[in-house]
């Protein structure tokens, strides 16, 4: 048996935690880790356990957890997101887990108050809801892949905000990040230094001012990202991204258009700026998270939708498929269990992941 050791009162630093789902389990990996949150000093090792959706793979799930208990000597922790009665009846039966099912927790006594019985239904909370509203989001993310970087010039006048800013100041996931939740066609130009040179924006927006909003950076900032790709590079060097800044802020002003600085804002805190009542993400912890792995991903699918010229909803799919290899990139290290028909209880364990602390 593993010692995974203890504090000073004996109790266990470090516990194994499960989300358990019929679909993706992101829902139940959401909520779980608010909750772990509030715990403070306790390491967690995260696996999701995605698709769990038969009677055999809810026994094959349960006798996998149960495997970690006799290694670690400790009962892991399971977030169940599991709708469907004989799944969740299944898995209980067999799991030797301290349980804790999310939607069983809220759906009883919500059926009481209500009057009427929940559709107990796989996946209601990914069904579209409205289909205009969802046509006019994914119209939205086709117009703002397409117009990714000044990439082409042709349909700025449909855009609803053109975002401009020097290399690296977040504009691509920003652009992202309005099309996908709120439906905003977001194109977004760079700024470069040929533009500082003629001292004017790029000719192709000059008759779309009205639309147009800035970021910024600071310039040390500006340089740690740009290291990150481009490391010992003038582009990257602190002197160059002060110079680059400074003309950009400069040229914004002489324009007369509005811009904030990314360094310090918050994707999750939208703050209203630009013209026409147009609400931009502040997003800076959001461009942080995207500096790295994230970054690679989003530029892999652009270039993955760009190269194989097939749809955003193609891209999509193929995004969620891969989404359930790999971790969750905004959510702590957790790791992916793949359930397949022929597991059996003698296949080992996936290798154990270094826990993160919470």
């Amino acid at each position: 048996m593993t010692s995974i050791g203890t504090d000073n009162q004996g109790k266990p630093k470090q516990r194994t935690v499960f989300f358990v789902s019929d679909a993706t389990a992101i829902t139940a990996e959401t909520l779980a880790n608010s909750v772990l949150a509030q715990f403070h000093g306790l390491k967690y090792q995260r696996f999701r356990m995605p698709f769990v959706n038969t009677d055999e793979k809810a026994k094959a799930a349960a006798l996998r957890i149960n495997e970690i208990e006799k290694e670690t000597g400790v009962r892991p922790i399971v977030f169940s997101t599991l709708v469907a009665g004989s799944l969740a009846s299944t898995f209980n039966e067999y799991c030797n887990a301290f349980v804790i099912e999310l939607f069983r927790s809220f759906v009883g006594p919500l059926e009481r108050e209500l009057g009427v019985p929940s559709d107990h239904s796989v996946g209601k909370s990914h069904e579209i809801g409205d289909q205009d509203r969802y046509n006019r989001r994914i119209d939205a993310i086709n117009y703002t892949l397409s117009h990714d970087d000044g990439q082409t010039n042709n349909g700025l006048e449909e855009a609803d905000v053109i975002l401009v800013g020097v290399s690296r100041s977040g504009k691509t996931p920003t652009s992202l990040y309005l099309a996908m939740q709120y439906g905003i066609k977001a194109a977004n130009y760079p700024l470069i230094p040929e533009d500082f040179d003629r001292g004017e924006l790029p000719p192709a927006l000059e008759n779309c001012k009205g639309k147009i909003f800035g970021l910024s950076i600071a310039p040390e900032r500006l340089s740690q990202i740009r290291s990150e790709r481009r490391p010992n590079s003038r582009y990257a060097s602190l002197e160059n991204c002060r110079y680059e800044v400074y003309e950009a802020e400069r040229m914004m002003d002489n324009e007369g258009i509005k811009f904030l600085s990314s360094t310090t804002k918050s994707s999750r805190t939208q703050g209203q700026r630009g013209s026409d009542d147009v609400y931009v993400a502040d997003f800076g912890s959001l461009r942080r998270r995207c500096s790295n792995k994230q970054t690679d991903a989003a530029e892999a699918t652009l270039r993955l939708s760009t190269r194989l010229s097939i749809g955003i909803k193609s891209v999509l799919s193929e995004f969620c498929r891969l989404s359930c290899e790999t971790p969750a990139p905004s959510l702590p290290n957790t790791q992916i269990v793949g359930l397949s028909p022929q597991f059996s209880a003698n296949k080992s364990f996936p290798p154990r992941a270094s826990a993160t602390k919470h």
